[in-house]
């Protein structure tokens, strides 16, 4: 549960919904612009040039501003679907039901780095396995019978 409510707190302290709304801001402020800019040059007091080149410098500057606001929203949509599978998960994970396969996705969105082996206090232990998460949780395992390999020359038969 506390490394549901990590991964869950990691997707939410996103500024990436802030910084959606202030792009949003940003392109009615800009569409504006362009209106005033516009009802200047039919009531006159902007001529034809002026008003090319103003128009083309704040449509060039809006079409950018949009495909900022597009990468936004698709980075959002994939927090969301994200969260989705995390929730998913969490009902799998609950019920303790088997999962059917792996989902790499959730996996990459929540693991940042793996560690195999480990060491303390100068001793080498080759059978730790580490789990870092993106939130800072770290979760590790070990198994120091040795006597345990995916393959042994005993088991010939």
């Amino acid at each position: 549960e506390e490394f549901l409510e990590n991964i869950r707190e990691a997707l939410s302290n996103t500024s990436t919904a802030k910084e959606l709304r202030k792009i949003q801001n940003e392109v009615r402020k800009m569409e504006g612009n362009i209106d005033k800019l516009i009802n200047l040059h039919l009531s006159g007091v902007l001529g034809k040039e002026d008003f090319e080149r103003k128009y083309n410098e704040l449509t060039a500057e809006l079409d950018k501003v949009r495909a900022r606001e597009e990468e936004l929203q698709e980075i959002i949509r994939k927090e969301n679907d994200l969260q989705d599978r995390i929730n998913n998960f969490k009902k799998v994970f609950e019920g303790g039901q088997v999962l059917q396969e792996f989902d790499r996705e959730v996996f990459e969105g929540v693991i940042e780095e793996i560690v195999v082996g480990s060491e303390e206090d100068g001793k080498v232990n080759h059978y730790a396995i580490t789990f870092i998460f993106k939130t800072g949780l770290q979760i590790k395992k070990s198994d120091e019978n040795k006597g345990l390999y995916s393959y042994s020359a005993d088991d010939t038969r």
